[in-house]
């Protein structure tokens, strides 16, 4: 499954989920070579360095587009209309 994390301080990373179960999954991002844990720690998700992100869109494994990833993400942060929502992860 895709996902599409968003930073603090707003920068977008797509990623592949490799593994979750409650409260942990494990993502690959392109170009980087080790496997991102994060834990779901208060209701926010941390990566092992503390930092925090939001998974702002989960996607079944089929590519989409960016343009079509930066709409999802807007219509999670509330930025468009939709149902979806977001949770918080590091």
């Amino acid at each position: 499954m895709h996902i599409l994390l968003i930073y603090g301080e707003g920068r977008m990373s797509e990623g592949l989920l490799l593994s979750s179960a409650a409260g942990w999954m494990r993502v690959m991002l392109p170009g980087m070579a080790d496997v991102l844990e994060f834990r779901q720690v208060d209701g926010a998700w941390m990566n092992e360095s503390g930092a925090t992100v939001e998974i702002a869109a989960a996607m079944p494994a089929g590519r989409p587009d960016a343009e079509e990833m930066g709409g999802m993400a807007r219509r999670r942060l509330g930025l468009a209309t939709g149902q979806l929502g977001h949770a918080r992860a590091n």
